[in-house]
């Protein structure tokens, strides 16, 4: 079987919000790979810290920890773990100097011989000095790495355009040598400049698009749907008007409206149409990835369907890998290929949707399942809310959790005592 190629790899993510002398941990050592053309599914309670995931990995917010890879280049890098291991190893100094301190008093008090008192110095100084020799070692390392993040994290864009404009360089330099006539040769020169041009202002960021909650609330109500839909468009250097008119035509019919839309204003169109037409402003720069914040909670049942069937639809034709955060876990389970569950800023459970649904192990994702309504009256008298307790399922007070596979594909965070009790668990 062929590995799958990961798309997006989030590593260690980290979104702290000052709450002034306090931080709130919106997220908190968030990891997961998204595979190219999976539909990845982020649920949990409102407030847990999933929309805060996506609008940090599309840069709206700069995180604070932790890495985001994009098709293997970070786009995403914050420096608060490189900060606290700088931290850390200067307390470990201080303790380890202190310490040397009050054992070269001890090894000095009585001696008068001064020799001796010498020898006992340099001894301890030299102890000291190869103590900060390590700490040095370990401060110039966690430097160097947040030049690094903060390099990547402001430069990801240039440097994505620069290896765009060398592809650029590599695929018509050649035919431009190559060329018969004078005439032929200024054709593929005109069309060479015009195409470096655009892989100039081409960004990696563009790459990744993201479908809003609330559809009023993000599209500019000053602004035509065609003015909406286009300016990407426009902000990326494409000047020719009928190109444009084109191309948002052609993304309008895809997500189910006519060019006649187009000149009109978002309040003149339905919560439906209006999720339309922020699908179609998406989708027209032809994203890989796309971050659909819950995009149908703000909408009607019966029009709930008809955009995620689009968005369905969308996946298969254009090859789209979707970030599907949502909290109705039953249009998740239809959506979704692997679905991740978050607790108050922490991934809790990752696995298969189907195993999910079928084996769940944390008592939060326990408790989830168990509260999705079914339309059995019958089933409905007997079902039972599970209610979730963090401080009676778990005992963390030595034995701390993480983020742990307990079968292949299947992790949960637990600590060493719950890990051999959910395999236990499987096993039955």
């Amino acid at each position: 079987m062929a590995e799958k190629e990961v798309l997006l790899s989030v590593q260690h993510l980290e979104q702290f919000f000052k709450m002034g002398k306090q931080q709130l941990k919106a997220v908190n050592d968030v990891s997961f790979d998204i595979y190219k053309g999976e539909v990845f599914g982020l649920v949990g309670e409102s407030g847990c810290g999933k929309t805060t995931t996506g609008r940090s990995i599309i840069r709206l917010y700069d995180i604070t920890g932790g890495s985001v890879y994009f098709r293997g280049q970070r786009i995403c890098a914050g420096t608060r773990r490189y900060k606290e291991a700088i931290k850390v190893a200067r307390d470990k100094l201080k303790a380890q100097v202190k310490e040397l301190n009050t054992e070269k008093a001890k090894e000095t008090e009585g001696i008068t011989d001064e020799s001796v008192l010498k020898q006992i110095e340099e001894k301890y100084a030299a102890a000291i000095k190869e103590k900060e020799a390590e700490f040095k070692a370990v401060a110039d390392e966690q430097s160097e790495e947040i030049r690094k993040a903060k390099f990547d994290h402001k430069n990801c864009n240039r440097e994505y355009a620069k290896a765009q404009q060398k592809r650029v360089d590599d695929e018509y330099l050649p035919k431009i040598e190559r060329a018969g006539t004078q005439e032929e040769k200024d054709a593929l020169t005109a069309e060479y400049r015009n195409a470096r041009k655009l892989a100039g202002k081409d960004r990696i960021t563009n790459k990744i698009q993201m479908i809003f909650q609330d559809p009023i609330a993000s599209l500019d109500p000053r602004m035509t749907v065609r003015e909406i839909i286009a300016e990407g468009l426009v902000i990326r250097g494409i000047k020719d008007k009928e190109k444009i008119n084109e191309m948002v035509f052609k993304v309008l019919d895809l997500v189910g409206l006519v060019p006649e839309h187009a000149n009109r204003y978002p309040h003149e169109f339905s919560g439906g149409q209006r999720q339309r037409i922020g699908i179609a402003r998406a989708i027209i720069l032809e994203p890989e990835l796309i971050i659909a914040d819950e995009p149908i909670s703000a909408l009607d049942v019966s029009i709930q369907a008809q955009v995620i069937n689009l968005l369905n639809e969308l996946r298969n034709r254009l090859g789209l890998t979707i970030l599907f955060i949502a909290h109705d876990l039953s249009v998740v389970k239809y959506f979704s290929d692997r679905i991740a569950v978050m607790y108050f800023g922490n991934l809790v459970e990752l696995t298969t949707s189907d195993e999910l649904f079928a084996h769940p192990l944390h008592p939060y994702t326990k408790s989830l399942l168990s509260a999705i309504p079914v339309p059995d009256p019958h089933y409905e008298k007997q079902r039972k809310r599970i209610t979730y307790n963090p401080i009676a399922s778990h005992d963390y007070s030595v034995d701390k959790p993480s983020l742990r596979e307990v079968k292949p594909g299947h992790y949960v965070h637990c600590n060493d005592e719950e890990f051999v009790r959910y395999q236990e668990e499987l096993k039955e």
